[in-house]
């Protein structure tokens, strides 16, 4: 019996930490293509014009 409580509750435990993880959405990179991730809740879609870091290093040479 105590090792059943035992696994029900490293269950329950690893289910409430899986549930606090924040959900990520992956947007795509407007001048090379890389995948980019950003909060589910930014509000952000494909419809924005997104640069990477280095595609935007570029721009500014």
């Amino acid at each position: 019996m105590k090792k059943l409580i035992s696994v029900l509750l490293a269950v329950a435990a690893i289910l409430s930490l899986t549930a606090c993880e924040k959900e990520k959405i992956v947007l795509h990179c407007d001048g090379c293509g890389k995948e980019l991730t950003f909060d589910a809740d930014s509000g952000m879609t494909e419809d924005w014009i997104i640069l990477c870091d280095d595609c935007r290093a570029s721009i500014d040479e």
